[in-house]
């Protein structure tokens, strides 16, 4: 990051500020809304689900990996949260204003999961959260369909899959949008971000 960035004092700070926050990811790569975007009492909500959900998948080992038995286990992750009782984290206006910024008019959503982490987890090297996906296409338009299963990881790190058909296009735009439900700290493993390394145009 130090190839863009000569004074992090710079660097972006919680805010309810909406524009200030799209300006920030503008230049950063990323942006803090907040604090309370989410009140406090509905993020003891949100907290408890997830820990009866958590809870319930470790028990039955039915989590999206399949190797976490219990929740002693340092690392869980619980996918698919739009089924399971938490799309109002979809729907929170502020964050959908500033992920529109980036994305456009319209998007959709790939990835809706929590991932709980413990001490004595392994950590994760720096990667994009985000695979690749066609662009959201409205249901009225006549462009073609592209499933999101097109184009696998393999082909997609090569030239291929662009001459595999005339449908494909460049790889859509991503936005990662994270709800710490817990305050990421480095004891507690939290996220580890480089600010401004999307204006090298190249991914970790």
């Amino acid at each position: 990051s130090g190839l863009f960035i000569d004074d992090y004092s710079t660097l972006p700070q919680p805010t309810l500020d909406v524009q200030r926050a799209k300006d920030d990811i503008d230049a950063f790569g990323y942006c803090i809304l907040g604090p309370n975007v989410l009140p406090p009492d509905r993020v003891d909500w949100v907290m408890g689900r997830l820990m009866e959900q958590a809870e319930a998948e470790a028990r039955e080992g039915v989590d999206a990996q399949g190797i976490h038995k219990n929740l002693e286990e340092a690392n869980q992750s619980v996918k698919s949260l739009q089924n399971k009782g938490l799309t109002e984290l979809l729907q929170q206006k502020d964050v959908l204003e500033v992920v529109g910024h980036v994305l456009g008019e319209r998007f959709q959503t790939q990835v809706f999961s929590c991932e709980i982490h413990k001490p004595g987890g392994e950590a994760k090297a720096l990667h994009s959260d985000q695979w690749w996906m066609p662009p959201p296409v409205h249901r009225d338009d006549a462009a073609p369909r592209i499933l999101s299963g097109s184009v696998d990881r393999e082909m997609a790190h090569t030239t291929e899959w662009q001459s595999e058909s005339p449908e494909f296009i460049t790889p859509s735009v991503r936005c990662t949008a994270i709800w710490p439900i817990t305050d990421l700290t480095a004891d507690n493993g939290g996220t580890m971000i480089m600010p401004a390394s999307h204006l090298s145009g190249r991914l970790p």
